[in-house]
């Protein structure tokens, strides 16, 4: 594995199969066309709250299209973020499950429970 590109498809597929074995998570790959230029690559919903997730390459940052629709979710209540990593898209979720009180999604380490294995 060492010297193969890492492509920005695999850390999505990585991300969205992670948050998906989350309980009351479910997040999918948005399909790229002529109307959705500069939307999130990943959405979904976490115990009834939006997700919208860019996924960048590490060392990326979001067009100012992406940046603009990022912010407009975040505006309206949506869990939002740019993010290189599954442990990036899973600090985003801890950070707003920690503010919003929903202690009950993690175990007092800090994991969300049931998250290690969990087929749709």
């Amino acid at each position: 594995m060492a010297g193969e590109k890492v492509l920005e498809t695999a850390i999505t597929k990585k991300i969205i199969k992670a948050l998906n074995q989350l309980d009351r998570c479910l997040v999918y790959k948005r399909l790229a066309g002529p109307h959705r230029k500069g939307k999130p690559d990943i959405t979904g919903c976490i115990n009834g709250c939006r997700i919208e997730i860019e996924v960048k390459l590490p060392g990326g940052e979001p067009t100012p299209k992406q940046q603009q629709w990022l912010d407009r979710w975040d505006e309206v209540g949506a869990i939002t973020g740019c993010v290189t990593s599954v442990e990036e898209a899973l600090d985003i979720l801890k950070r707003w499950i920690n503010a919003k009180g929903v202690d009950d999604m993690f175990d007092d380490a800090g994991d969300y429970p049931g998250s290690q294995v969990r087929d749709p």
